[in-house]
């Protein structure tokens, strides 16, 4: 069993940061997903890692809180969003809530293809 706290200990991974202080990182991870639709939760399994560059969200945070919901809902391990091109800043609405979940956010570095997580 590898959890988000595991990987995040990483040396290749050195550059994930946890972005809310109550995010649970124990959740098993037994896969990575990327996606940019706000659907994943109909196409992806529990215990999963999601990343996205948050695309979607760059007008409006709202629909993250959504995603987020989703995502705890089904039990998958977090949410890697790329903070920089489309989000340049996550709203602190945003990581109240996830904290109020213990949902954790993992800020992916700017410099970093989302590919690179997977190798």
């Amino acid at each position: 069993m590898t959890t988000l706290k595991e990987i995040l200990s990483v040396p290749q991974f050195k550059g994930l940061e946890l972005i809310n202080k109550n995010g649970d990182l124990s959740s098993e991870v037994t896969n990575l997903d990327i996606t940019e639709n706000n659907d994943i939760k109909n196409f992806t399994s529990e215990n999963s890692f999601i990343l996205t560059t948050g695309v979607l969200f760059q007008e409006s945070q709202a629909g993250l809180k959504r995603l987020i919901k989703d995502l705890n809902d089904i039990h998958t391990a977090g949410l890697g969003i790329k903070v920089s091109r489309f989000l340049h800043e996550i709203d602190p609405e945003v990581i109240a809530y996830a904290d109020e979940l213990g949902f954790p956010l993992i800020e992916i570095p700017e410099g970093w293809n989302l590919g690179e997580i997977y190798t």
